[in-house]
């Protein structure tokens, strides 16, 4: 809550948040004088829901039907209290708290207290309703990336686990990296994306049990390029971006496309690489059985014909194997 005691040089100020379904969501306090509110117990039908700034004395208060809650307050200190100003903050006919601000020992609030306080309103609310719009986009964006990964997951029926596993496993990699918890979201978020350009990928090639040809192959590692007909050329969309086009980059630069190696590799796309390479070791293929989880973890560690301990950064390497069985234990809950 903003310290509107040094603003307005008043005594004290309480603030009531609601939450969407109008129970009482959160009580503070400010102010160099306290009133005891911790024992007050109160219900939101008892706090009066007022429509505008509003100046009220403790007088009225008492000799009123309504002001539940307020009469609660004053109770044992109407003699102190002298005088009151409510401020709603509302977007629209929602309301989403009020505040109260105090004077005591027969000090009262003048008309540029009031002026002061309205404006401080009309910031709260403008803030307030930027806010849901900014969160209404971001929805919008997420909800847009989860039907983008469920066309994907749809497209290639064999790996649709296989792509929430990786968001789920990168997600938790990251963490344990130590990345701010909002890259972390977009991590676990966008993982899933990470092969959103196998859509331009012919099916047979997808599906062929056989040994992919060399021009084949080819064919199939253009699907990190493809994802840039989807992905790029928006700015919320930079982190799957990135882990869609770098994730088949190997640390030690003999990955493809842009044959990218150590930090030049997006971190993103680092923590996806090691996690896709773990879960396609581990699950079914036309071309290939599963694998256990020990078996798959082995051959990070050592390597075999496909795979080398040094394509991965080896930071994210310590880490997987430090926590390989966390990892595992993801694996099996979203299978």
């Amino acid at each position: 809550m903003i310290n509107t005691s040094s603003m307005l040089k008043n005594d004290y100020s309480i603030s009531i948040l609601f939450d969407d379904d109008f129970n009482i969501k959160d009580i503070s306090t400010v102010g160099p004088k306290a009133l005891n509110i911790d024992f007050i117990n109160f219900t939101v039908k008892e706090i009066d829901i007022f429509n505008s700034v509003t100046k009220i004395t403790p007088d009225e208060i008492l000799a009123s039907s309504k002001y539940g809650y307020m009469k609660k307050l004053l109770k044992d200190h109407t003699l102190d209290v002298s005088d009151i100003i409510v401020c709603p903050i509302k977007n629209g006919e929602k309301s989403f708290g009020q505040l109260y601000f105090f004077f005591f020992n027969r000090i009262f609030f003048s008309s540029e207290d009031i002026k002061i306080i309205a404006s401080f309103q009309k910031i709260t609310e403008l803030l307030l309703k930027t806010k849901i719009y900014a969160d209404r986009i971001n929805n919008a964006y997420t909800n847009f990336a989860h039907k983008l990964a469920f066309i994907a997951e749809n497209y290639d029926e064999d790996t649709g686990f296989h792509i929430n596993r990786v968001g789920k496993i990168a997600g938790f990699l990251a963490l344990k990296y130590g990345l701010p918890k909002e890259t972390v979201r977009q991590i676990e978020k966008f993982g899933p994306l990470h092969d959103i350009g196998k859509i331009f990928i012919p099916k047979e090639l997808l599906m062929k049990k056989a040994k992919l040809s060399e021009q084949e192959y080819e064919i199939m590692k253009n699907h990190t390029l493809y994802a840039k007909n989807i992905l790029q050329d928006d700015d919320y969309f930079t982190v799957a971006l990135n882990i869609a086009l770098y994730h088949h980059e190997k640390y030690d630069g003999s990955g493809y496309n842009s044959g990218l190696s150590g930090e030049s590799i997006p971190i993103e796309a680092q923590l996806v690489s090691i996690t896709d390479v773990y879960d396609a070791l581990r699950s079914k293929r036309p071309y290939k059985e599963a694998m256990s989880h020990m078996h798959a973890v082995e051959i990070l560690k050592k390597g075999d014909s496909r795979t080398k301990p040094t394509d991965f950064n080896p930071k994210i390497l310590e880490l997987f194997i430090k926590y390989e069985r966390e990892i595992g234990r993801i694996y099996d809950v979203f299978s």
